[in-house]
């Protein structure tokens, strides 16, 4: 999961709308209709949002 935080954490290379989709994206999978087993996606969606502090007011009320 570290990983993937370093990866989106770096706005050069993950822009802004890339990585709200993304987060959007591991929100669907914790949904029961997407029919996903979500394993780590708590973990991975938290690790982004430690990074991309500007996308924590929208994404971190869904996490908690």
């Amino acid at each position: 999961m570290r990983g993937l935080g370093q990866v989106v954490g770096d706005r050069q290379v993950v822009s802004h709308d890339r990585a709200t989709d993304l987060l959007r994206r591991f929100f669907w999978a914790l949904n029961e209709e997407s029919g996903a087993v979500p394993y780590g996606m708590p973990e991975a969606i938290g690790e982004i949002l430690a990074l991309r502090s500007e996308l924590q007011e929208v994404f971190l009320p869904m996490l908690c």
